[in-house]
């Protein structure tokens, strides 16, 4: 259940540096995801695993801390290189496939945990309360601007998904 696993807060001396921090993660992660989606629908699978791949060593180096964590970071590096050095190219495609299909879907749940966790208790939602203490703006609010945003980028993959262009996406906009 939602109990706040995964809810992260930072501190900072500066006052923008902690509100931009604070609001970049989730847009971040629905871009990133979303171009992965971009990525691998226009057949540029070896470029999604590329930033899959800088993605994995950034997190490996900055965040995991434990030897199960760092298993598992060269674990799956190791093995999405092997499948392909020895040309394994149709599984190396569906690995990425499917990692950039979790990726682009966790973008979109983590945003709307963050926006129940902001209804519910909004004092332990994590960026959207830290958030709401700089600002003074409701957490709920920043948690329903997660969620906004999130189900955006959700559906903007889902259209790619389908076979849509991102042309089309751009063209309704202007």
């Amino acid at each position: 259940m939602l109990r706040g696993e995964g809810v992260a807060e930072t501190a900072h001396s500066f006052w923008l540096g902690q509100v931009l921090t604070s609001f970049a993660g989730y847009p971040f992660a629905s871009v990133v995801s979303v171009s992965g989606v971009w990525a691998v629908v226009n057949d540029y699978v070896l470029y999604a695993a590329a930033v899959l791949g800088v993605l994995l060593l950034i997190n490996g180096l900055l965040w995991v801390r434990n030897l199960v964590g760092w298993l598992w970071v060269v674990i799956s590096f190791v093995g999405l290189a092997w499948l392909k050095a020895q040309g394994y190219d149709e599984w190396f495609s569906l690995l990425i496939q499917a990692v950039v299909i979790i990726v682009w879907i966790q973008a979109f749940t983590g945003s709307l945990i963050i926006f129940v966790l902001s209804v519910k208790s909004g004092d332990r939602a994590g960026d959207a309360t830290i958030l709401a203490r700089s600002t003074f703006i409701p957490s709920f609010i920043w948690g329903f601007v997660f969620a906004l945003q999130g189900l955006f980028f959700f559906v903007v993959g889902l259209y790619l998904w389908s076979g849509g262009a991102l042309d089309d996406i751009f063209s309704y906009f202007a």
